[in-house]
C-alpha cells in the first residue's frame, strides 16, 4: 500500500468509528476514496466563495454607514410629518364637510358620524350666547321635594295600581294631586289618574282626563324628568291604537316627529324614552323605512344628548359675548388635558360649537403609529403627553397642536446607541451570514460522511450476517455429516450410543431447518412478499408446543422452564407457524444468551382485548444503547460476551415483523448482568387489515 494512502484510510477509519478490526476498516476506506475526493471539491467549492463573500461584505460596509445617518434622519422626519398631516386631514375633512352643509343650508348638527368618526356632539349659540339647538340648559332640581301625606298617597295608589285595585288607586291619586299646589307633583299624579282610569278600562273617560292633563300641564315635568304633555299624549295613542289603530298609529307618528323636532333640554331623559316607547308601538304597523329613518335620528340624538349631559359644565363656559370670536374660521380649544376637544365656528348671528373624543383620538393615533411604525425595524415612533420627557435617541419632536395640543410624536432609533450600534450591527449581520454560509457547507460535508459512514455500517452488517450465516450453516451441518460418518462405519459402542446420534442428526437437522426458515422469511420480509393468513387459535397449545420443541435446547444448556400459561386464555386471532416461529425464537436466544441465570419464564395472561406474553431470562441482559437497535435488521451488539455466541441478527427483526403484522407490540425490558424480558401482544379479534 503506498504509504501517503496509509495514513489517509488509518485517519478515515479512527473518524467513522467502525466496531470492527483496522485492517476491515481500511479495506472499507478504500472504496471510499473517491467520496473523499468529492468531499475535498465540494468544501473548497464552497469555502472559497464564502470567504470571498465575506471581503466584499466587509468592503461593502463602508460605503453604506456613510449612508446611515442621513437616511435615519430624512425617515425620521418623514415619519413625525406624516402622522401630522395624517391628523390634519382627519379635521380638514371635518372642517370641508361642515362648510358644505351650512353653504347648502343644511345644519351640521345631525347625521354627526358623516362629518367626523370622533365628533360626539354639536351644538348652536345665538349671538348672546344661549345654546338654542339642539337642546336647552336647565339649572336647578326638576320638582320640590313633595310633602310627606303626598308621598303617602301616591305609594298607597301605586301599591293598588300594581294589585288591580282600580277605585283605591283612583282615589290616591286624585287624593294626593288634590294636596299639593306644585305643578309638578300634581301633574304627575293626575295622570296617574288618568292611567288607572285606563287599565279599568273607562276609555271614554280615560281620554278624557288625559286630554285635561295635557291641556293644563303639557310642557310640565314630573320628577322623573318627563313632560307630563308627552306622556298624556303617549297614552291617549296607545287608547286609540285599541279600537282605531289607524288613528292611534298617525298620532303616534305625530308625537316622534315632534319630539325629534323639539329641542330637549340637557340632563332631562325623558323626549327620548317617550319617543322610544312610540316607535315600539309602531313596530309592524308603520313604514319600515319611515321606521328605520326615525329609529336612526332617535339613537344619533340620545347619543348627543348623554354626550351633552357629560359636558355640560363646558357648555356653561359657552354662553356670553361670542362677538371676539374670528368670523368664518374654525377654531380649537381644549381647556386642559383631561378636557374634551373643542371646535368652534362663528358665523352669521350663530355660534357652532363642536365636541370630539379626545382620548379615541389619542388611541387611534397610537394605534395606527404603531402599525406603521412596525414596517420599520430601526426607528420607534411614540406619540406622548406633553409633559413627558423625551425618550433616549429621538431624531424628531414634533407638536400636534392645535388638534391634540397636548399631545406631540417622538421618532428616534431604537438601539440606543444610534449610529454606532447600527454600523455594529450591520458588521454582526455580514459576518453572521458569511459564518453561516461557511459552517452549512462543513455541515453539509459532515453529514456526507455520516451517510457514507452509515452505509458502510449498513454493508458490514450485511457482510457479518453472511458470515454469520455460513458459520451458522457450517455448524449443523458439520453435526450431521460426523454422526452419519460415525453411523456409516459402525463407530458407536453401543444401542444408547447409536440412539444418541440418531438424536444429534435430529435435533441439528431442526436447528439447519430453523436457520434456513428464519433466512428465507427475511428474505421474503425484505421483499416485502411475506403474507399470513389469520384464524382463531388456541393460545396455550402454540405456547407449548413451542417450548416442547426447544426443551432439547433447555436440557444440553441445564436451563429450567417455568411456564405460568393459564388454560383458560380466550382465542386469539394469528397464524399458527408464525407465532410458533416467534415463541422458537424468543426461547432460542433467552437459552443462548440466559444460559448463566439457568432459567427461563414463560408467562401469558389477557390484557384487555390483548393476549400478552412474556419470555424471560436471568442471562446477560443488554446494554441500553442496544436495546433502541435490538430489533434492527442485522444488528448484533458489539459486546464481546454476546460475539462470542452464535447469531445472525435477523431472529428479533423477523420476531417483530410477524408481531406487528398480527396488530400487536413487541417491548424488551432489560438490565445488563440481570437479565432480558421480551413481551408481544396478540389480538383477541381478526385484524382489521388482514393483508399479512
Amino acid at each position: 500500500m503506498p504509504r501517503n494512502e496509509s495514513w489517509l484510510l488509518k485517519l478515515l477509519a479512527r473518524a467513522l468509528s467502525l466496531r470492527r478490526s483496522e485492517a476491515m476498516t481500511l479495506g472499507s476506506g478504500r472504496s471510499f476514496r473517491q467520496f473523499l475526493r468529492f468531499a475535498a471539491l465540494f468544501s473548497l467549492s464552497i469555502i472559497v466563495p464564502a470567504g470571498l463573500l465575506s471581503v466584499f461584505a466587509l468592503r461593502s460596509i463602508q460605503a453604506e454607514e456613510l449612508q446611515v445617518d442621513a437616511d435615519l434622519q430624512r425617515r425620521a422626519d418623514a415619519l413625525a410629518l406624516e402622522v401630522h398631516q395624517e391628523l390634519q386631514q382627519t379635521f380638514d375633512k371635518f372642517e370641508r364637510q361642515t362648510s358644505d352643509r351650512l353653504l347648502h343650508g343644511q345644519s351640521p348638527l345631525a347625521n354627526l358620524a358623516e362629518l367626523s368618526p370622533y365628533l360626539r356632539a354639536a351644538f348652536r349659540f345665538d349671538a348672546e350666547g344661549r345654546l338654542v339647538a339642539p337642546f336647552t340648559l336647565s339649572d336647578g332640581p326638576l320638582v320640590r321635594e313633595p310633602s310627606t301625606f303626598y308621598q303617602r298617597q301616591w305609594t298607597a295608589g301605586s301599591r293598588a295600581e300594581r294589585a288591580g285595585r282600580w277605585d283605591e288607586a283612583l282615589k290616591a291619586y286624585r287624593t294626593a294631586a288634590a294636596t299639593t299646589s306644585d305643578p309638578s307633583l300634581s301633574g304627575e299624579a293626575e295622570y296617574a289618574a288618568a292611567r288607572v282610569l285606563a287599565s279599568a278600562g273607562h276609555v271614554q273617560e280615560a281620554d278624557q282626563a288625559l286630554a285635561d292633563v295635557y291641556a293644563a300641564r303639557a310642557d310640565v315635568r314630573d320628577r322623573w324628568g318627563f313632560r307630563i304633555g308627552d306622556l298624556a299624549t303617549l297614552k291617549r295613542a296607545e287608547l286609540a291604537m285599541s279600537h282605531n289603530p289607524d288613528v292611534g298609529r298617525v298620532a303616534l307618528e305625530s308625537l316622534v316627529e315632534q319630539l325629534l323636532s323639539d329641542r330637549w333640554s340637557v340632563g332631562h331623559p325623558g323626549e327620548a324614552a317617550v319617543a322610544r316607547r312610540a316607535l315600539h308601538l309602531l313596530d309592524g304597523r308603520s313604514d319600515p323605512d319611515w321606521l328605520g329613518r326615525m329609529k336612526t335620528r332617535l339613537t344619533e340624538r340620545t347619543s348627543q344628548l348623554f354626550w351633552a349631559g357629560q359636558l355640560k359644565r363646558e357648555l356653561v363656559l359657552f354662553q356670553g359675548d361670542v362677538e371676539h370670536l374670528d368670523r368664518g374660521r374654525f377654531r380649537y380649544v381644549m381647556r386642559s388635558e383631561k378636557s374634551p376637544l373643542w371646535a368652534t365656528l362663528w358665523l352669521g348671528n350663530s355660534l357652532y360649537v363642536f365636541s370630539f373624543d379626545y382620548g379615541s383620538i389619542v388611541t387611534d393615533l397610537r394605534a395606527d403609529l404603531q402599525r406603521s411604525a412596525r414596517l420599520d425595524d430601526e426607528l420607534f415612533a411614540q406619540v406622548l403627553p406633553l409633559g413627558d420627557q423625551t425618550p433616549e435617541g429621538t431624531l424628531k419632536r414634533r407638536r400636534l397642536a392645535p388638534w391634540a395640543p397636548y399631545q406631540f410624536v417622538v421618532v428616534g432609533m431604537k438601539n440606543p446607541a444610534s449610529i454606532v450600534g447600527k454600523k455594529i450591527r450591520m458588521r454582526r449581520t455580514r459576518m453572521i451570514i458569511v459564518l453561516l454560509a461557511v459552517s452549512m457547507s462543513v455541515l453539509g460535508v459532515f453529514l456526507s460522511l455520516r451517510l457514507v459512514r452509515n452505509e458502510l455500517e449498513g454493508a458490514r452488517m450485511k457482510t457479518d450476517f453472511a458470515a454469520n450465516v455460513s458459520h451458522e450453516l457450517r455448524s449443523p451441518i458439520t453435526q450431521i455429516r460426523l454422526k452419519a460418518e460415525s453411523l456409516q462405519l459402525d463407530l458407536v459402542y453401543d444401542d444408547d450410543d447409536r440412539r444418541a446420534h440418531y438424536d444429534a442428526i435430529v435435533h441439528e437437522a431442526e436447528r439447519l431447518s430453523r436457520l434456513v426458515d428464519n433466512v428465507l422469511d427475511f428474505a421474503a420480509i425484505e421483499r416485502g412478499a411475506k403474507r399470513y393468513t389469520f384464524r382463531p387459535e388456541d393460545a396455550p397449545s402454540i405456547l407449548y408446543q413451542a417450548i416442547e420443541a426447544a426443551q432439547s435446547d433447555f436440557e444440553s444448556r441445564e436451563v429450567a422452564v417455568e411456564a405460568e400459561i393459564p388454560e383458560d386464555l380466550p382465542v386469539v386471532w394469528c397464524n399458527r407457524e408464525a407465532i410458533g416461529q416467534v415463541m422458537t425464537n424468543l426461547l432460542s436466544n433467552a437459552a443462548k444468551y440466559g444460559a448463566d441465570g439457568d432459567w427461563v419464564g414463560v408467562r401469558a395472561h389477557q390484557e384487555g382485548d390483548m393476549v400478552e406474553v412474556s419470555v424471560a431470562d436471568r442471562g446477560l441482559g443488554i446494554d441500553p444503547e442496544d436495546q433502541a437497535r435490538i430489533f434492527d435488521h442485522f444488528y448484533r451488539s458489539a459486546s464481546a460476551a454476546v460475539r462470542r455466541r452464535k447469531g445472525t441478527g435477523i431472529g428479533l427483526s423477523i420476531v417483530r415483523y410477524i408481531v406487528e403484522a398480527h396488530g400487536g407490540t413487541i417491548t424488551v425490558d432489560s438490565t445488563p448482568g440481570e437479565g432480558t424480558t421480551f413481551t408481544f401482544t396478540l389480538p383477541l379479534e381478526n385484524p382489521e387489515e388482514p393483508t399479512y
